[in-house]
């Protein structure tokens, strides 16, 4: 048995391996259900049922094939029931519940700098990935029944072996540069396990045994390779490694030295690597695969050049654009750039009159654009690798050229506090044809071209959110005992949002359990925070001091409960006063006014009400819905989160 919180480890550099990561204990599935899995997690996305049953089946008569995918997932199911996901016409595995050693490898690649010799991180992630290559991909497979699998696996083979050897290379002269030549002759036997006839890794071989005082090794491995030579291609040793071998045996000992082949990525794998690490998240994504596949699909369109994700504080935009580096770098040529944005100078802020906040421009709105627009153009360059201390101007024409013949995908993450500053956006896509930009933001940019997606808290059903369960003019306090979505029975305990709060509450106490009536009221807790995934995490960091009764109560009534974990919190998002405080900012004054009023509304109203509020015009609800304080919901109806307006009561009566 393993617990919720575990998670499956695939291992499939070598001999496939499949354990649970938490337990260690390991999977027993025969071979066609382990190059299942490993096909499905090593797509990330879902796939056809079409698609498998054409790559698994291609012989077959398709309603044979259907039976055999139906049966095949039945079996798998046994022992994978919450990670295989399926619905009437795809198939995939369920998001941040499983680990790949191939996604792994490429990451630990990706990471890796652009710099001639190897910084201390590139060495940290040149040896990771060494640590992960076991073997060619899918080593002890039989051949597969399918041709088409076959040749996916072949394809795969070559390239991850292309891959590992200039990884292997590149530290072992790393190694050699040092002075690490007890490392080197090992990284020289794994790279000979690769390929046994590269006569470059066979010369460097011989020198450093020679160098070892191991002349005779030297040799007698010589004799070995020149056999080798004969047997494999029917042909002679190479001049160059004969003259080599004449010198060893006349006592000659030339130097060693880490040439310009041996040590080198290709510029594939490591022109266009990030200048700045990127940052890996410590827990699982959880709940996020439909909404990833369609941002995913998004992306491969020809007609979308710029997505927004948007929404509320908290509601893990971050951590979906993550999760987007590594499921679309393979997708892009030139890879994907995470540029994290870090908030440009705050304008001043002065009491008007009557007593409410009136921003200063710093000179005009004009001046402040520009202030923003500089501040986003240095963020870039430091990022993708543009010397920043020349011209602004300069800069930004600079970033342009570098990116003008690269298919790339450039995500900035955080983009609200520069939103002034989004003409370099329009520039940059109008300069490079082939670059497309995804940001995050609680603001939309109302940019040309604009996808906008909004992003929403985890509800009962993947890709569901609560704000979709919602209707009428006042919000449930409670959660019926069966709640139907999409014509299926909610499964509470494996609802997206309760597996948040479990896994966290875990880690606040490993020993805990969940009884069915403990399932039912973590899901009425994240009903009352809208799935709001920060939300959740703070409030299942107090399950070690409130019963769940205890926290509903809490939550009901005040912001403040949420807010008991800030202190020592890590990061932006401390609390979720902070991040709501950070919001209330970014509003008008008219906007601020808008929202004290509404939040006196039920949670779900229409405009006409809205409107009947003093101060409160169509112009302000849409400048709401654009920063996501509120949502508009279809049909004149607008909805506000309980948090925001539990915020927004505290501040209308203060």
């Amino acid at each position: 048995m393993h617990t919720l919180f575990d998670r499956l480890e695939i291992h499939a550099l070598g001999p496939v391996v499949v354990t649970w990561q938490r337990t260690r204990t390991v999977l027993s599935l025969s071979p066609r259900e382990e190059a299942f899995l490993i096909f499905l997690a090593y797509q990330t996305i879902p796939l056809s049922r079409a698609q498998l049953c054409d790559l698994f089946w291609p012989e077959e008569v398709a309603s044979r094939a259907r039976g055999n995918l139906r049966k095949l997932l039945a079996d798998i199911r046994k022992s994978l029931r919450d990670i295989v996901c399926t619905d009437r016409n795809s198939v995939w595995l369920l998001e941040g519940q499983y680990w790949l050693d191939v996604h792994e490898f490429q990451r630990h690649l990706y990471l890796i700098g652009t710099a001639q010799g190897p910084t201390d991180s590139d060495v940290v992630h040149l040896t990771k990935a060494v640590n992960l290559y076991h073997g060619d991909f899918m080593a002890n497979r039989k051949q597969p029944q399918s041709k088409r699998f076959a040749e996916w696996i072949e394809e795969n083979q070559q390239t991850l072996h292309d891959q590992a050897t200039a990884v292997f290379k590149q530290l072992l002269a790393y190694y050699i540069q040092t002075g690490q030549f007890t490392s080197a002759l090992l990284m020289c036997k794994r790279l000979l396990e690769l390929d046994a006839l590269d006569e470059e890794v066979n010369g460097q071989f011989l020198r450093l045994l020679a160098n070892q005082n191991q002349l005779s090794v030297a040799m007698a491995h010589y004799g070995r390779y020149a056999q080798l030579i004969a047997h494999e291609v029917g042909g002679e040793v190479e001049p160059e490694l004969k003259e080599l071998y004449q010198q060893l045996k006349a006592g000659i000992i030339p130097p060693l030295s880490a040439t310009a082949q041996v040590g080198q990525l290709s510029n594939t794998q490591q022109a266009h690597s990030p200048a700045q690490p990127i940052p890996m998240p410590l827990t699982p994504l959880i709940g996020r695969s439909v909404l990833l596949n369609q941002i995913y699909q998004y992306l491969q369109s020809s007609s979308v050049r710029l997505v927004t994700l948007t929404g509320l504080g908290g509601v893990g935009k971050t951590r979906v654009a993550l999760a987007l580096v590594e499921k679309m770098a393979s997708h892009f040529v030139d890879g994907v750039y995470y540029i994290p944005l870090k908030p440009g100078p705050e304008p001043s802020r002065h009491l008007d009159g009557d007593g409410t906040y009136v921003r200063e421009v710093n000179g005009g709105e004009v001046e402040r654009a520009q202030q923003q627009y500089q501040w986003l153009i240095r963020n870039t360059a430091q990022v993708i690798g543009v010397d920043a201390k020349e011209q602004n101007d300069d800069l930004a024409e600079r970033i342009s050229r570098q990116l003008r013949s690269r298919n790339q995908l450039l995500i900035f993450d955080g983009f609200e506090d520069l939103v002034e500053g989004a003409s370099f956006l329009v520039q940059l896509l109008q300069d490079a044809p082939m670059v497309k930009v995804l940001i995050t933001s609680r603001e939309v940019l109302q940019l040309a071209g604009e996808l906008v997606i909004q992003v929403e808290g985890l509800g009962l059903v993947e890709g569901v959110s609560f704000v979709q369960f919602v209707e009428g003019e006042t919000s449930a306090q409670e959660i019926p005992s069966t709640w139907s979505a999409d014509e299926a029975t909610v499964d509470l305990r494996n609802a997206p949002c309760v597996q948040l709060f479990t896994s966290c509450a875990e880690r606040h106490n490993p020993e805990i359990t969940f009884t069915s009536a403990a399932i039912r009221q973590i899901a009425q807790v994240c009903y009352l925070l809208e799935g709001n995934p920060l939300a959740i995490e703070l409030v299942a960091g107090l399950i070690n001091h409130y019963q769940y009764g205890e926290l509903i109560a809490l939550l009901q009534e005040n912001l403040q409960a949420l807010d008991a974990l800030s202190h020592g919190r890590a990061g932006k998002q401390q609390s979720m006063q902070r991040v709501l405080e950070e919001s209330w900012r970014s509003l008008t004054p008219v906007e601020q006014t808008t929202l004290t009023h509404l939040s006196a509304l039920p949670s779900n109203f229409s405009r006409d009400k809205a409107l009947q509020l003093e101060g409160v015009s169509p112009a302000s609800l849409i400048g709401l819905t654009q920063k996501s304080m509120v949502r508009a919901i279809g049909h004149g109806r607008y909805h506000m989160p309980r948090i925001v307006q539990l915020f927004a009561t505290q501040k209308r009566h203060h």
